[in-house]
């Protein structure tokens, strides 16, 4: 919890990893529920990344969580963009939950802005 709340005022990754049954999520769902972290960010997203790892789906189900809206969103839309924008001078805490693939990791993080506000990308992975 220390390194959700503490530490570097930029954008950081944590990773929690290791053998199935260890409790990771078990782990991960108590801390992401703490009520000491969910008063430190303004915005809490926590998706499931299945192993057929889509980037527009993953995407837009991140956006819908982050903003609470719930409409459709065209296919012409520049999800990442509009992810960007409506994270942007936030402090946010977004946990991929069961991410397999490097790249998934490593091309989502693209998409999040990075600022002094302390946010954190929190991953899990077999």
């Amino acid at each position: 919890m220390k390194k959700l709340t503490g530490g570097t005022k930029e954008l950081d990754v944590l990773s929690i990893f290791g053998m199935p049954g260890l409790g990771k999520t078990t782990l991960a769902m108590k801390v992401y529920n703490n009520p000491s972290i969910v008063g430190h960010f303004d915005v809490k997203v926590w998706c499931d990344v299945s192993q057929s790892y889509n980037r527009r789906t993953l995407l837009v189900e991140i956006f819908k969580q982050a903003t609470n809206d719930n409409s459709e969103i065209k296919e012409d839309v520049d999800i990442a963009d509009k992810l960007q924008k409506a994270l942007k001078g936030k402090r946010y805490l977004i946990v991929l939950h069961d991410i397999w693939e490097v790249e998934a990791r490593e091309d989502l993080g693209l998409c999040f802005p990075n600022g002094e506000y302390g946010s954190r990308v929190g991953n899990h992975s077999n």
